[in-house]
Formats: structure tokens, sequence, C-alpha cells
């Protein structure tokens, strides 16, 4: 008989995938009254000791290696009651950046199950964010209760490398921080523990609700590609001089707390007993109307460790990060740098030799919607009650969370939509249908339902917004004829729309923003899009880019046609449902009658079978409707699962087969990073079968592996290209 050696398990994959040659690692098990420690130089022996205690009690790991002399301390075993641990000063580089995301509930206790959904939605959204920048894939872990992404990174011990990893963690707190779940922003001291993943957390009593639950490994990318540090500036510079941060890890500075009080505002007392800082409030946030003595308050220790203690049975147990959201403390300060004011320089030359111009060092177009809205100035047209209005909020939605439309990656930012045929009561109802459940955060969209017109003050309120958005991506303004005035009849309408659309472009000539004007269309038949576009060709011929939307009304499918100064002329297929849009097989919008329905019945009724959908639609024999099946199968629309046939999340496009292998020759495929791309010789032409947002990673080989796509907490796989457990 021969014996089958077990997979790893997630604690020995963990372990390993940490490891180098040479590397030490603390292990650390806090619990009340004392700390057991131990030093490993193998990921074996730390297995080994790891679970012996493994469920019983809470394990962490340092996630950077550190000074091998440790060793010393205790070698290869867990010490109990160990009086020194490991300290910033111990680390030998910084290998990790760790993202812990962690949903918001009282301390000690384990997260109930909407409460981790909450989180794993909040860990997404940062993966797709942090992806679409051109940021390497993580290492994706569930710790029990909440969310850790551990992005490889190749940086010294130094302040430099902290004050970038603190930029970066306060960065994605302030963009996806929510009432529910938060990111950790004291997480970047080098010496930082993290969740030993394979191991039960076992937070307070195990309850029907609150269970504990076993930590796992969620995905591990094929290759560990360090993040470039110019990636972590992008998002917070290297040098703090034009911030200030008050986290600074588990060593926090004296008086921290009373900082943040005063910067919030909130009025307390400082006393000290037993070496610890006590800030008695004037007002517990806990039983405001029921204070007599302000004898509850916040604190620190001599460590720097926030105490929060409430004397009242409605506050009995309530800790730091209780009172800290009570009380609506930012634990990250991020005042903007003073300004300076330049003397005025003399006005450039608008001459340049050819030489010269061909030697300029230019920053790239930047993208809204890769291939679709660039930066400048946008048409928007379509019929009336086609669904233009809620593209824009979809586009608006997706900027401000960092999430994908039509398959494509929106970049984040802050975005202005003058909603001007909107109320709040439709405004509400398309933003709900945009979000889809998702949360949005604060500061990032606004809605704006009224405006002056065109010379009578618009341009004066976009330009005061832009300046106070230095992040801004778009400015949406719905329609165009709502701010352009009456005309007079003294001058034709082709220099009328030239001079307003000039007006509003004057205000994104040096700005990296996308203004997008929606536009009434003419009725289907018109055979050049440009001509479709109600008015004059003076206002297509003024802006730099045109999207026509053309469905039929009470019809799904439809075509997004794009044309411009900066984009590549194409047609994209779309299909509009429950108020949003979304991508389409691209055989679809041009597909028979029968088979749209097919596929329509697959998206609502799937998984569900030829011979249910026969019936179902009255399409009479099996066979033709299994044959349809069969199309949409080759097509990439629909996928064959045990229960039968369901709507997918891949879209598939042919190549020529003498096309380069870079990644941007793929027609359809421009804006998405390599890895979220695979493909397979198919005869004469070369499949490319592109993942969207809810595939970790797309299968090589489609058509030959459906039985194999598998749903993860973070995406789908294929357990045939990617096997569980494989690196």
């Amino acid at each position: 008989m021969i014996a089958v050696p077990l997979p790893p398990s997630d604690l020995e994959r963990f372990a390993r995938l940490l490891w180098r040659p040479g590397d030490v690692r603390e292990v650390r098990i806090p619990t009340p009254g004392r700390t057991d420690a131990g030093y490993f130089d193998s990921p074996d022996e730390l297995v080994r000791a790891v679970t012996a205690v493994d469920g019983r009690q809470n394990v962490y790991v340092t996630v950077n290696p550190v000074d091998p002399s440790l060793m010393a301390r205790a070698s290869n075993r867990i010490k109990t009651r160990i009086r020194t641990t490991t300290g910033d000063a111990n680390v030998v580089e910084r290998r990790w950046l760790p993202i812990d995301i962690d949903p918001v509930r009282p301390s000690d206790i384990s997260a109930s199950e909407a409460e981790r959904e909450a989180a794993l939605e909040v860990a997404r959204s940062v993966w797709r964010y942090l992806s679409g920048l051109g940021w390497p894939e993580p290492v994706s872990t569930m710790s029990g209760n909440g969310y850790w992404l551990l992005y490889p990174i190749d940086l010294p011990n130094d302040e430099a490398s902290k004050a970038l990893v603190d930029g970066v963690l306060a960065h994605l707190a302030e963009r996806f921080n929510t009432s529910a779940v938060t990111i950790d922003t004291t997480v970047s001291n080098a010496s930082r523990i993290v969740a030993m993943i394979g191991t039960v957390k076992v937070k307070g009593d195990a309850t029907t609700d609150r269970p504990h639950r076993r930590s796992g490994l969620l995905r591990q990318p094929a290759e560990l590609v360090p993040v470039a540090r110019e990636m972590m500036a992008a998002l917070a510079p290297e040098h703090p001089a034009a911030r200030v941060v008050i986290t600074s890890g588990d060593r926090m500075p004296e008086g921290w707390v009373g900082t943040l009080l005063a910067q919030a505002g909130v009025s307390a007392r400082v006393g000290h007993r037993g070496g610890r800082t006590w800030y008695r409030l004037a007002s517990c946030p806990f039983h405001p109307d029921d204070d007599q003595g302000g004898d509850c308050g916040v604190g620190e220790d001599a460590e720097g460790k926030g105490l929060g203690h409430c004397f009242h049975n409605r506050g009995a147990g309530k800790g730091w990060q209780d009172f800290k959201a009570a009380l609506g403390l930012q634990t990250t300060v991020w005042p903007m740098a003073p300004v300076a004011h330049a003397a005025p320089q003399p006005k450039a030359s608008t001459r340049i030799d050819a030489a010269d111009l061909l030697a300029l060092s230019l920053r790239p177009l930047r993208w809204v919607v890769p291939d679709i809205i660039p930066e400048g100035t946008t048409i928007l047209a379509a019929p009336p009650k086609v669904g233009k209005s809620c593209l824009i909020y979809q586009i608006a939605v997706e900027a401000a969370i960092g999430g994908d439309l039509i398959d494509r990656r929106v970049t984040p930012g802050s975005v202005l939509y003058l909603a001007l045929e909107d109320g709040k009561r439709r405004g509400q109802a398309r933003l709900l249908a945009a979000l889809a459940g998702r949360t949005m955060p604060r500061g990032r969209l606004e809605v704006q339902w009224d405006a002056p017109n065109i010379g009578a003050g618009l341009e004066e309120e976009i330009h005061a917004w832009l300046d106070s958005h230095p992040d801004a991506v778009m400015v949406a303004i719905d329609t165009l004829g709502k701010v352009r005035g009456a005309s007079s009849g003294r001058r034709n309408a082709y220099e009328v729309d030239v001079e307003a659309m000039n007006k509003l472009q004057d205000l994104f000539r040096d700005r990296p923003v996308a203004l997008v004007i929606v536009h009434h269309a003419r009725k289907e038949g018109h055979e050049d899009i440009l001509g479709s576009v109600s008015g004059t060709y003076g206002i297509t011929g003024s802006v730099d880019t045109i999207v026509v939307v053309r469905r039929m009304r009470n019809e799904t499918f439809g075509t997004f046609h794009i044309t411009g100064r900066d984009v590549v002329e194409d047609s994209i297929p779309v299909q509009f449902n429950n108020m949003t849009w979304t991508s389409a097989p691209a055989t679809l919008p041009a597909a028979s009658f029968e088979r749209t329905e097919v596929y329509r019945y697959i998206e609502g009724h799937g998984p569900v079978f030829p011979a249910a959908i026969a019936a179902a639609l009255g399409f009479g024999s099996r066979k033709s409707v299994d044959n349809m099946v069969q199309k949409l199968v080759a097509d990439g629309a629909v996928a064959r699962r045990p229960k039968g046939y369901v709507v997918v999340g891949v879209r598939i496009s042919l190549s020529p087969p003498d096309s380069s292998d870079g990644s941007e020759s793929h027609q359809g495929n421009r804006g998405y990073p390599r890895d979220m791309r695979a493909r397979e010789d198919d005869g004469p032409a070369r499949m490319a079968i592109v993942a969207n947002a809810e595939w970790l990673h797309a299968c090589r080989v489609y058509a030959a592996h459906q039985s194999a796509h598998r749903q993860t907490p973070l995406g789908w796989t294929c357990d045939t290209c990617y096997p569980e457990g494989a690196s």
C-alpha cells in the first residue's frame, strides 16, 4: 500500500511563504498577565511549536525577519513569561507591508458573519484599488475575524521606510474606513506581529453568532513581486515634513492621546496614576445624560498603549477602541502643507522646435475609464430614457470607491456630478443601484441639483471645486441643455456651441481631470455617430472624445460607440439591467432574438439545463436550445456547472495569430494588468480570456476546465490551472 502524503496545511504554507534561508522570526502569545514567546530559524520547528498551542491561545508572528542573535532568548521553543520581546531596532529589513482590515466591534470578542463579510468587501475594494494602480498581487489571508493583505516590499528598516508605510496605511484608511470596518494605521512598525495564519482565533467565548474561526491562507500569488518604492510614494510622499503623523506603532509618543483629544475638541482633565496618564472626560459618550462625576475617560500606559474605562453600567467593558470610535478620534492626522506663493512667471512661449518637442518627457494620458473616457472633455450622448444618467452615476460611484465599469478599472478620485435633471429621490435610487450593496465613503462624490448657466457663474463654481479637490478625476454635467443659456438669435448656432464648449474646456486645460457633458442624441438610424449627436458640429468638433450610447428602449443589449482625438475608435457591447450597465459577450447585441432570450433566461435563473430553458421559453425542441447554449459557451458568455449552465464573469476576444505577446496589443484587453490575463493557442487564432473583478485569475484553458472553476472568498479561480495550495 502506497502512503499518500497529506497536502500542507495553511499553517505550514504560511510559515514557508514568509521564510528565506537564514531568517529568524518571533512567535508571540500574549495572554492576560503574561506574554509567552520564542524565536525560530526554521518554519518546520515553528509549525511544530505552534501546533501544540493551536486552539487554546491566540498566536502571532513577526512578519519581518529579526536579528538571529535573538535565538538565544528561546531557541526553537515557546518560553513562558518571556521578559523581552522584539523591538523595531531588532528587525533586519522590511519584507512585508501588512494591511489589517478588521470589523468594528467591542474588544475581545469574535466577529459575527455579517461583520466578517463587511471586512471582506473592504478587503476586495482595497485589493482592486491597488491593483488598478499597478501594484502586484498580495498574499490574501483571513485572520479569523477580519482580513490581512500582505504586500511584498524590499525596504531597509529606517525612519524613511516607516514614514512611507505610515503614509500608505493612512491613505488607505482615509479612503476605505467606514463606520463598520477600519484599516489599522498602527501596524506600520517594523516589529509588527500578525496573526499566525492557519491557527484558530480564540477571542472571547465562542457563541452561535460569534464563533471561533480558523484563519486561512486565501491566495498566494505564483510569484512574490515587491511593491516598488515609487508606487508607495505615489500614495503618500516619503518626506513627512508636509504632514504630522501621530501614529507610530507600538511605541506611541508621550501625550499622544491628549493630542488627539485636543484636535477633536474633546474636554478632559489630565491626571497620573500608577505610571499611567488618564484624561477624565467632561462628558462620557456612553451615558452623556447621566454623567455625574466625570470619572470615565481614556489614557495611555508607560508603553504608549491606548486605554479606556467607563464606570457606568451602560459603558461596562468599553475600552480604548470603543472610546476612540465614540469620540470620533482620528489616529492619523494629515494637515495640509503650507502653500508657497511663487512670484508671477512670464508667459511661456507656445512655439517649440520639433526636435525639442520629441525630446520632452511628458506624462501619459490619464484615463478615468480605460479606452472610454480620458482626461479632457467628453460628450456622452444618447436618446432620452436609454440610461445615460445611470451610466454617469455608475462611473462616479466606481471612481469614489475604486471599482470597475464594463470590465475596466476606474481611476479613483473625487467626483462632482451636476445632476440637473434629477431630484433627490431619483438620485438616491440610482446611487443605490450603482453601489449594489457597497458602502459610499464620505468626501468622494458630491451631487448637485442646480447650477448657474455657462457664462453666468458655472465656470467659477467648477473652478473653486477643482481647486479644493486636488484628487479630482471627473466633473459631470447632466445635461448640456440645462446650463446653456437661450440664444439671442444674433449669432449662428455653430458659433454659440463652440463658445460654450470653449468656456468649459478652459477649466481643464492643465488638469488631468475629465469633464463629461451629457447630451441628447437624435433617433436611431444615423450612420455617423457624430451626426447622431444633437446640435451643430460645433459641439462634437470642440470636444476631445465622443461616446454615443445606442440601445433600443425595452431591450437589454446595446453598444457604446467611442471616437475622439486620443481614443481608439471602438464599439463595445454592453447590457443594461436594473439601472446598471455591464459588459456583454460580443456576439449578443447582434445575436438572434432567440439566443439573446436564452442568455437572459440563464442569467436570471441559472444554473439551469437546456430542457428547462426550452420548456420555460416555449422554443420547442431541446436540441435547438442546446445548440444555442453551446454557442454561448463557445463565446464565453455562459459556462457549465454541476447543476446546469450559468452566466460567467469572463469575456473572450480573438486576436490575429501574429499579434505580439504584449498585453497592450489585444483589442478589447487594454487596461488590464498582465496577471489578470491568460491565453491559449486555438488553431488560427489566439484566444484571450480576460478575468473581471469577480475572478482572481483567468482560467488558461477556459472551455476545457469549466468543471474546475470554483468560487473563493476573494473571487473565482480554476483548480486545474491554479491547484489549491500551489505557489
